[in-house]
């Protein structure tokens, strides 16, 4: 029975590391695959970053992404949006 639990924990790090080997070849750097993978592998619905040679090189490869990856000013900003929308809505 532990076996099973080990083999269960190890099989999200090899899904992580498929997925940043992945993403370096297409020239993500290290760190920034790791995350994007770990953010993909987590179900994560967005992945929030200041970082704008990541965030242009995601916004390149969206086709193939997992994730959305957004600024967390600009995210907020069209989340505030749309709830205000709805509030208007509502009200009507």
């Amino acid at each position: 029975m532990l076996r099973c639990n080990i083999i269960t924990r190890f099989k999200p790090i090899e899904a992580i590391e498929l997925r940043a080997q992945e993403l370096m070849r297409l020239s993500f750097k290290y760190h920034d695959a790791l995350h994007l993978s770990f953010a993909e592998v987590g179900d994560a619905d967005v992945f929030l970053t200041t970082d704008d040679r990541l965030l242009r090189k995601a916004k390149q490869y969206q086709n193939i992404s997992q994730i959305k990856v957004e600024n967390p000013t600009i995210w907020l900003m069209n989340i505030l949006q749309i709830e205000e929308k709805a509030d208007e809505n509502d009200g009507n």
